[in-house]
């Protein structure tokens, strides 16, 4: 079975769309949540779709959920967003008391960015973790 790309774009984007609905009505953003996990189930190499739905699960507290989905973005990502993906996924660990995995993740975040937005909310994670 050939599967079309712009199709899982699409339903990547109808994803963000419904995520923003979502937050912006108060609702659980599962509907967004399962167009994601089709997309990722549907194209396996699409690392967009597994970035995007990794940070969608931290943002709605499926944190146990979003550390492997991370981690397999980290696997394919370019290097800009590196950092990125490590600051969320820092922010799981943290959340699920795995503060020795998330101050790895923050250290070798510090390492691969020079972007000052993303270093400052890497201090700002360092700090909490070691208060």
């Amino acid at each position: 079975v050939l599967m079309n790309p712009y199709s899982a774009q699409m339903s990547s984007l109808l994803g963000v769309e419904q995520l923003i609905l979502a937050e912006m009505s108060g609702a659980e953003p599962d509907d967004a949540l399962a167009t994601f996990q089709r997309t990722v189930d549907l194209l396996p190499g699409y690392w967009q779709a597994k970035r995007i739905f990794g940070v969608a699960l931290v943002r709605s507290g499926r944190l146990e959920e979003a550390v492997p989905v991370l981690t397999v973005a980290l696997e394919s990502a370019p290097e800009p967003l590196t950092a990125e993906l490590l600051l969320y996924r820092a922010r799981a660990l943290a959340a699920l008391d795995r503060t020795d995995e998330a101050t790895a993740d923050l250290l070798q975040a510090t390492t691969v960015t020079s972007d000052q937005l993303v270093l400052f909310q890497i201090e700002r994670e360092l700090e909490r973790l070691t208060q």
